[in-house]
């Protein structure tokens, strides 16, 4: 099959479902630690690529060239070249070469070169964590991009049974460092996995949450 504009390497995609089920929503990467839509494939250098179906589009060729020329696309040509034309310069050529039976593939690229952007943000599916993306710079083919975020805690009062978000210290690591903690829950800056849940008192209210995972200036542990 012939691909059509591909500058380099794709291939076709099936690691991930995109399956998981959120609140009546579908479309969640399934059992990555992170809610992960279907609206981030993009970042994830995930999306669809024309093909050209080989068998199929030479019949094509061969029956426009009847219908057009009177002959087959092999032997048009053959009397091109005989005529002392190039292919590529023959107008009756390219008229044929223009048809094709052409089909969408989902591919991702080989390696993946992502891409989270500035304002990305996502909830782990302990309800526990959200990670959002401060500055970032996607991945190139010359070089590897980078991810600056900031996870946040959801530290749970007696008052407020959903509990509120308590923002931690930045982190900077590589695109694809980020997408294995959205994976995982961990990556080489951040650990989620062995992160414990404590219990605090403050002024004599009783506040549960993750506040033992910060050190006094507010960062994680």
């Amino acid at each position: 099959m012939e691909n059509e504009n591909q500058k380099r390497t794709r291939v076709p995609f099936n690691s991930v479902e995109f399956t998981d089920t959120r609140a009546g929503a579908s479309g969640f990467a399934k059992n990555w630690y992170f809610w992960v839509s279907d609206a981030f494939k993009p970042a994830l250098d995930i999306g669809y690529n024309a093909y050209i179906h080989d068998k199929k589009t030479r019949a094509l060729r061969d029956r426009r060239s009847y219908e057009l020329f009177g002959v087959s696309h092999a032997d048009l040509k053959k009397r091109i070249e005989a005529a002392g034309e190039r292919l590529s310069d023959s107008d009756d050529h390219k008229r044929i070469m223009g048809f094709a039976v052409r089909y969408p593939i989902e591919t991702q690229g080989e390696p993946p070169l992502y891409g989270f952007r500035q304002t990305d943000g996502l909830e782990s599916r302990n309800g526990e964590w959200y990670v959002q993306v401060q500055q970032s710079v996607a991945d190139t083919e010359e070089a590897q991009g980078k991810v600056d975020f900031q996870v946040f805690a959801r530290v749970r009062e007696l008052l407020n049974g959903d509990g509120v978000w308590r923002a931690t210290r930045w982190v900077t690591t590589s695109q694809k460092d980020f997408v294995e903690l959205l994976r995982t829950g961990r990556c080489s800056v951040v650990d989620l996995l062995t992160a414990q849940l404590g219990r605090k008192v403050e002024g004599g209210s009783s506040v549960e949450g993750n506040l033992d995972l910060f050190a006094d200036d507010g960062s994680l542990v």
